[in-house]
C-alpha cells in the first residue's frame, strides 16, 4: 500500500493484474481504477510580478506581505536549500513528511514566485501527493497551520466536471473559514467545462476568487456572473478582498441569461414529453448548475431552493445590484452592422442578447442601469470575437487606465 485516506475512503496501491477482480468484488471496495497522475501547469518565472504590477503595489503602498501566510500546493520541494542559499526563497516551512522529494521541483519554483512579489510573507508548502484525497488533506492541513492564503499548480483529470469533487470541497472549506484560494488555471483549462462555463467546478470558482483580490479585474462571458456572485457571498460573510475591488469589466455576460441555455432548456421539456425522446431528456439533466444558471443568469444559490433545475418555470431569481464603490463596465457584441439590423437583433453575438449583455431588462429591479459612458457595443463580431479583436482590448484598456 503506498498510502490511505479514511476521511475520502481511498487507498493507493500496487495490485497484481490477477488479483484486480478479486479485491473489485470484496464488499467493503466501491471502484478500482488506474493509478491517475496529476498534471503540472510548470511556472519558471517570476515575470507575474511585473505582469500582476506587484512591484507597484510594493513600493507605492510600502506593503510586502507582512503578516499574511502563503501555503503552496505542488509536488515537491527539490532543490530547496539551493535556491535559498542565492536568496531567490526565504524560509519556508514544511509541513511535516510532506516535501514530496523526490520529483520535479514545482513546489520550489512556485515559492520562488511568492518571495518575488510578497517577500514578506511567510511561506508554508505541502505536497499535493498522487491523489486527489492527498491534495485534499493537505489542503486542510495548510489552512489548519495558519495559511490566510493557499495557491496550487496542480490538477487530475480524474476530477469531476459537473459537480464538486473531494478537492473542490476541501477548498469550499478553507474559503468559508476565511482563506483566500487561488488555483493555476492556465489555458489548459479552456479544454473542458471546468474553467469557461461551470461556476461550480474549482478552476472556473478559484481563479475567478484569485483575480478578485487585486485592484482591477476582467470577467469574459460566464465569469462576469461568478465575479457577481462572489462578491455578494464576499459582502455576506465580510470578506477583506472586495475592499481592494476598484474596477470589473463584464466581457459579454449574460446578466439576464443565454438563448443557448433557454433555447436548450425548452428541446428538453420537449423530449421529456413522450417515452421514446425521454432518454434523450434524461441525458440533458447532466447540464451543471452552472449551466443552468445562465437560463436567467442566476447569482444565488438560493434561486434554486426547493426547486427542480429542469422543471419548466418563469425567471424566478432575485435581484442582485452591481457591486457598491466599484466602477462597472460592459461589452456586448452584435452580428449586425447597425442597430436596425435584423440579424443582429434576432441573434445579438450568437449566445448571448445584447441587452442581456449590458444588463437592460424590461422590470426595473433587475436593470443594472450602468451609464452610457461604461457601455460599449462591438458590432459585426461574435460571441468569440470579443475575446481576439483589438477594439476590444482597446475599449477595456482605456476604461481601466481611466
Amino acid at each position: 500500500m503506498v498510502n490511505s485516506f479514511a476521511p475520502y475512503r481511498a487507498i493507493r496501491a500496487w495490485l497484481p493484474l490477477n488479483q484486480v477482480e478479486e479485491v473489485a468484488a470484496l464488499p467493503d471496495v466501491v471502484a478500482i481504477r488506474p493509478a491517475i497522475e496529476p498534471i503540472h501547469r510548470k511556472l519558471t518565472t517570476s515575470e507575474g510580478d511585473v505582469a500582476h504590477r506587484a512591484n507597484l503595489a510594493r513600493s507605492t503602498f510600502g506593503i510586502n506581505g507582512s503578516g499574511v501566510s502563503v501555503g503552496v500546493l505542488s509536488d515537491s520541494v527539490d532543490n530547496l536549500a539551493q535556491v535559498q542559499k542565492t536568496g531567490d526563497v526565504g524560509a519556508v516551512t514544511v509541513l511535516p513528511g510532506q516535501s514530496g522529494v523526490p520529483d520535479t521541483g514545482e513546489g520550489t519554483a512556485l515559492l520562488e514566485i511568492v518571495y518575488d512579489l510578497a517577500p514578506g510573507a511567510a511561506a508554508f508548502f505541502a505536497t499535493t501527493g498522487d491523489s486527489e484525497a492527498s491534495m485534499a488533506t493537505n489542503i486542510q492541513a495548510l489552512r489548519s497551520a495558519g495559511c490566510d492564503i493557499l495557491v496550487d499548480d496542480v490538477a487530475f483529470f480524474s476530477e469531476p466536471v459537473f459537480q464538486d469533487g473531494i478537492i473542490a470541497q476541501a477548498i469550499e472549506s478553507v474559503a468559508a473559514d476565511g482563506a483566500i484560494y487561488v488555483s493555476a488555471a492556465q489555458r489548459p483549462a479552456y479544454l473542458d467545462e471546468r474553467a469557461g462555463v461551470d461556476g461550480n467546478a474549482r478552476s472556473a470558482r478559484y481563479r475567478v476568487a484569485g483575480a478578485g483580490g487585486g485592484t482591477r479585474d476582467r470577467c469574459a462571458q460566464h465569469g462576469g456572473l461568478v465575479a457577481r456572485s462572489a462578491h455578494h457571498y464576499g459582502t455576506v460573510a465580510g470578506h477583506r478582498w472586495r475592499r481592494h475591488l476598484r474596477k470589473l469589466v463584464f466581457l459579454g455576460t449574460p446578466h439576464h441569461g443565454a438563448a443557448l441555455e433557454r433555447g436548450g432548456h425548452r428541446l428538453h421539456r420537449l423530449f421529456d414529453r413522450t417515452p421514446y425522446t425521454a432518454p434523450f431528456a434524461r441525458l440533458g439533466k447532466i447540464r451543471s448548475a452552472g449551466i443552468t444558471d445562465l437560463r436567467h443568469g442566476s447569482l444565488l444559490d438560493e434561486d434554486w431552493h426547493g426547486r427542480d433545475r429542469f422543471a419548466h418555470g418563469e425567471d424566478a431569481r432575485r435581484p442582485v445590484p452591481l457591486p457598491a464603490g466599484v466602477d462597472c463596465f460592459a461589452i456586448g457584441a452584435t452580428m449586425g452592422s447597425t442597430p436596425r439590423d435584423l440579424r443582429g437583433r434576432l441573434l445579438g453575438d450568437g449566445i448571448v442578447p445584447l441587452p442581456s449583455a449590458l444588463g437592460r431588462h424590461r422590470d426595473p429591479q433587475f436593470t443594472l442601469a450602468l451609464p452610457k459612458s461604461h457601455q460599449w457595443i462591438a458590432r459585426d463580431m461574435s460571441h468569440f470575437d470579443l475575446l481576439s479583436r483589438p477594439q476590444v482590448y482597446e475599449r477595456i484598456h482605456a476604461w481601466l487606465a481611466g
